[in-house]
């Protein structure tokens, strides 16, 4: 969270984790697990986010795709990949398209490299359609 917020100065805020009884929304864990409570500004939705929309935003953010991922991208300037960035993780709002909901991690060099990711932030972002 602390990356996701740093990487697209969200105002995201964490407010502590609870712990429900309820069944959990990801298929396959049981009950009983740990859940992060955050609270955000409201944003006022402004049409729907698109995967053309997403990757102006992160490719203007410096940002390459990984083709063959799950919505994944990668930053070779700092490591920073994320997966998960398909439009249900993004608000179109009036002030633009916010990120709300992707995972984040940060990987040296040589585990970008590892990876087949190329770490010359000059190479060119190609738009894959998804």
């Amino acid at each position: 969270m602390a990356l996701h917020i740093e990487v697209f100065a969200s105002d995201l805020r964490l407010e502590g984790v609870t712990i429900s009884d309820k069944p959990s929304m990801i298929i396959g864990q049981p009950s009983g697990q740990p859940s992060i409570v955050i609270s955000q500004r409201w944003y006022k939705k402004d049409g729907v986010a698109t995967n053309e929309a997403i990757h102006h935003l992160l490719a203007e953010e410096g940002f390459r795709p990984v083709p063959s991922s799950y919505f994944g991208w990668y930053r070779p300037e700092d490591g920073v990949v994320i997966v998960d960035a398909k439009p249900d993780n993004f608000i179109r709002t009036t002030e633009g398209l916010l990120a709300i909901d992707l995972q984040m991690a940060q990987f040296t060099t040589d585990q970008l490299a590892a990876a087949g990711l190329r770490s010359d932030p000059a190479s060119p972002v190609i738009y894959i359609p998804r």
